[in-house]
This record gives C-alpha cells, structure tokens and sequence, in this order.
C-alpha cells in the first residue's frame, strides 16, 4: 500500500472526479465516482513510482499527510461576497487546499493575512496539526 497524500476532489469543468498526489509531480487521476478516481490514482502512482525507479530519478518518501507536512492549519469558512478576494490572496500567498461551500484548509498565517485584509470569514476547525 502506498502511502502517499491523496486530494480528491470533483470537477465542474471535467465532469469527474480528480485525484491527485501533491508528493508525486503531475501523478493525477479522474474518475466517474470517488471511489473509480481512488482506485485510478493508485495504479499512477505505482506507474509513477516505477517509471522514476526505470529512469534513476529520485522517489520522493511520503511524508504523511499533507496537512502534518504544512504545520498548524485552520478550517475557514469565507463569506459569498470575499470568496473572489480570498481566492487571489491565497493563490498570491499562501498554499491552501480549497473545499466545497467556500470553505478552505489554510495555515493560520493564511488567515491571520486574510483577517488583515479585511475579508470576512468564520473559523469551523482549529487546531488540525498539533
């Protein structure tokens, strides 16, 4: 079993379901159902895996889940009226994993400078990385 961080997440544009693996550079599957775009991703990342091993290129270890590779992260729930705003301040600075229903996984330093530009937001989790 590979042990790689797995985002999946549906497409509008695509029609499907994604998955992709942020250790693993351009390793991303789709899929009709989240569980076909699971079951998809796992055989890239084998392929992947494979293919870098047959070419000498380095094989990344995993290293957990995302969230424990990016430190104390928050979940937030931006208003309908900041979303766009919210949206170029996290592209600009900060990574963030973004969720339906203008919700995003972002580090508290993310949300500190959103609070700082005035846009408004609730807190729903705190506290996800110890």
């Amino acid at each position: 079993m590979l042990k790689y961080e797995v985002i999946l997440y549906w497409s509008k544009d695509d029609q499907a379901f994604l998955a992709e693996v942020p250790e693993l550079p351009g390793c991303m599957a789709d899929g009709k159902t989240y569980q076909e775009a699971l079951t998809n991703v796992e055989a890239v990342m084998q392929q992947w895996i494979d293919t870098a091993r047959e070419s000498g290129r380095p094989i990344p270890e995993p290293k957990g889940r995302l969230i424990d590779a990016l430190g104390g992260l928050v979940v937030i729930r931006v208003s309908a009226v900041d979303e766009a705003k919210a949206c170029m301040l996290l592209m600009r600075h900060s990574p963030g994993v973004a969720l339906p229903n203008q919700t995003y996984i972002v580090s508290k330093d993310a949300a500190d400078c959103l609070r700082e530009a005035g846009i408004r937001f609730s807190l729903v989790a705190t506290d996800l990385v110890q």
